[in-house]
């Protein structure tokens, strides 16, 4: 609607075209609606033509993850399923593509690193993030998980258990000796197995 617009479009398809530069290929892509117009006369307007074609090569990972979900169905449960799905989507913008050239290990540690979470969580976001990675290479939509090298937080150590007397009793009476006494010792005094051995 804007005639000076228009007409700066017009020039920019006739530098494109046949009377200039012959970049049939983002011509053709506009015509096949795979490009919008607006788009490429913004490229074009900063001399960033290249943008466009590094994105043409480029892969939209989003589009994969349906596959992906399928192929942890039978594997692990639904819950499961969705907590990985929720996990990963935190690794990409919200909206728009899930471009592969910004998987990089930098963003792998970044990612991890920034979970707002304790580290047991944070492991989860690493199995999740790992799931995904590992099925796209297994399809061949990576040449290799950018997660390799990247170390999640250690495993905490699992909270200690108390037992009451009787299931106390019942453990130690289970045992052969000579470990009978070495068992009742540490549940009766709530030593560590590494004192107990100690000569």
């Amino acid at each position: 609607r804007d005639k000076a617009t228009a007409k700066a479009m017009q020039r920019m398809v006739d530098d494109l075209g046949a009377r200039g530069k012959r970049r049939w290929d983002l011509l053709e892509r506009v015509v096949a609606r795979d490009l919008s117009l607006p788009r490429l006369f913004d490229a074009y307007q900063r001399d960033d033509l290249a943008a466009l074609d590094r994105e043409r090569a480029d892969l939209d990972l989003r589009r994969e993850e349906p596959g992906w979900l399928a192929h942890l169905e039978g594997r692990v449960s639904p819950g499961e399923i969705q907590r990985y799905r929720t996990h990963v989507r935190t690794l990409f913008p919200k909206a728009g593509p899930w471009w592969r050239s910004a998987l990089t290990p930098e963003r792998a540690v970044e990612w991890l690193a920034s979970r707002p979470v304790g580290p047991s969580t944070k492991r989860k976001y690493f199995a999740a993030a790992r799931s995904f990675m590992g099925y796209l290479v297994q399809v061949g939509k990576l040449p290799a998980d950018p997660f390799d090298g990247v170390t999640p937080p250690p495993a905490s150590d699992p909270a200690p258990e108390f037992y009451e007397l009787p299931d106390v009793l019942r453990i130690v009476e289970a045992e052969p000796q000579p470990w009978r006494g070495l068992w009742a010792l540490l549940y009766g005094t709530g030593m560590d197995l590494s004192s107990g051995l100690a000569p």
